[in-house]
């Protein structure tokens, strides 16, 4: 699936809590995340991977209690 922004405006969107630029996670980066959250399949990530958003059906969800933290170092 793939997200219902254009490039332009994914481009725009922030982290709420760093305010690092988010980019959609590689396949390698939602195998880590989906150890904190099973269900989903897409995550919008910061640029340093140290949080991600999850994203429910093509909408990402930008609140931060539902920002999943990676505290092992990946």
């Amino acid at each position: 699936m793939t997200l219902p922004l254009s490039p332009q405006s994914l481009a725009q969107l922030r982290c709420p809590k760093t305010h690092q630029a988010l980019h959609l996670a590689t396949d390698d980066e939602v195998l880590v995340w989906q150890r904190l959250e099973p269900e989903t399949t897409q995550f919008l990530a910061t640029e340093d991977g140290s949080i991600a958003y999850p994203v429910d059906d093509g909408y990402p969800i930008l609140l931060l209690e539902r920002a999943l933290t990676n505290t092992d170092g990946h």
